[in-house]
């Protein structure tokens, strides 16, 4: 007894997070965190704002069934939940002109004709609700930490079909929130957004995000990997070309195919068939089909791809070493890489970027970073830009990663 309380309250004027807790004025509370779960009502959510949805209308129906014995959620489709003593829940419509909560009869009968193609069953109507939903990309909901208000998260984007998932994504949000444990890619609130103060950040040249907290306290640095992919994706836009230079296990490939979206256009190279391999049943789980996959190495990259594409590309990734959970022994080398990195280069469209994140820890690593450095050193001061982000500021060991926009058209 008394868990839960119902409560309205206006989260951009009595919302105030702080280094140790979050209070909410109104309700005379100070908690260690907060978790927004807001639905449709979270596209107005001045903490997340930067978390992007398309509002659809779905309508859904109760049914009674007598005789059917099904005990799992069927997809076909069209999904039928049951709920027991005969009831079943069935849905969902989409809408995304009329975003309104009141059921209508077009929409019934969306449901039922549907029904009728995969049941030869009697059905009665005892329920038929409406609602306005949050979609995200890929139907996946969206997770995670405010990257500068850490004791602030969002848990939203939860469409009819992304509320199967809510079970499996809650708790992960829960072992993140208390113990720290990584949020799948697919959902990270942090790599589906544009976080645009750190992203001003990294074009900085810093290595932190500023906490914007009055405590003085400095959150922890996000991963140079995540930091690549946000500076990449204030670029890149749907029907983009881009390259994934290092394929590997196909986190990266994954991450460009998202962002150019079904018109657009990734080439990804690895020299290794198992990295292949490891992308391409990466992209198949994630019915993502506009991925050109090369047998190459990175220095080869401008000629294998066609000449029409120099001058085009948006974004070039590379993530330099060994693949994990491979090989150890087989890792990217100074030579192939520097020519692989100079090359890519020529390839840019005006305002494109290339990413180079190298490691220093294993043999070879750190002559390949410094050879990196020496490479784009020499680049046109008037044609790019060239920033570089220590993971371990102003000592030479440790990742580096090399962010190289083009100024200058060709």
């Amino acid at each position: 007894a008394g868990a839960y309380r119902a409560h309205d309250f206006d989260v951009s004027r009595e919302t105030e997070p702080g280094p140790e807790y979050v209070e909410i004025r109104s309700l005379g509370v100070r908690t260690r965190g907060i978790v927004f779960c807001q639905g449709i009502a979270g596209t107005t959510n001045p903490w997340f704002e930067d978390v992007q949805f398309k509002p659809a209308k779905g309508e859904i129906l109760t049914l009674r069934i007598p005789g059917l014995t099904e005990q799992r959620v069927i997809h076909r489709g069209i999904w039928l939940a049951p709920l027991g003593d005969d009831l079943f829940q069935a849905g969902a419509t989409y809408d995304w002109k009329v975003l309104d909560n009141r059921p209508t009869d077009a929409g019934r009968e969306e449901i039922l004709s549907q029904l009728q193609k995969i049941l030869r069953l009697p059905m009665e109507v005892v329920g038929h609700h409406a609602a306005v939903r949050p979609i995200h990309r890929n139907q996946y909901p969206v997770l995670g930490r405010h990257p500068q208000q850490p004791r602030m998260a969002c848990f939203n984007g939860l469409g009819s079909k992304g509320a199967l998932h809510a079970p499996y994504f809650g708790r992960q949000l829960a072992e993140h929130l208390t113990g720290g444990a990584p949020i799948d890619r697919q959902v990270d609130l942090v790599l589906k957004t544009r976080w645009s103060s750190i992203a001003g950040h990294f074009a900085a040249g810093q290595n932190q995000p500023s906490s914007g907290a009055s405590s003085g306290k400095r959150p922890r640095a996000l991963p140079l990997t995540q930091r690549a992919q946000l500076a990449v994706s204030e670029v890149v836009g749907r029907g983009d070309i881009v390259i994934d230079a290092t394929a590997g296990n196909g986190h990266d490939t994954q991450f460009l195919a998202e962002l150019v979206g079904d018109d657009g256009q990734v080439h990804a190279f690895d020299i290794q068939e198992v990295a292949l391999e490891n992308t391409a049943r990466r992209l198949a789980e994630s019915g993502l089909a506009n991925v050109r996959l090369w047998h190459h190495d990175h220095a080869e990259l401008s000629d294998v791809l066609p000449s029409e594409l120099t001058g085009r590309v948006a974004a070039i990734m590379f993530n330099l070493g060994y693949l994990p959970g491979g090989d150890k022994s087989v890792i990217t080398r100074a030579e192939s890489s520097g020519e692989g990195v100079f090359k890519a280069a020529a390839l840019l469209k005006l305002g494109g970027i290339m990413t180079v994140l190298a490691y220093t820890g294993h043999d070879g690593g750190q002559s390949e970073a410094d050879r990196i450095a020496s490479i784009l050193a020499a680049f046109p001061a008037d044609e790019f830009e060239i920033k570089t982000v220590e993971s371990q500021p102003g000592r030479s060991v440790g990742p580096r990663l090399f962010h190289v926009k083009r100024l200058k058209a060709r």
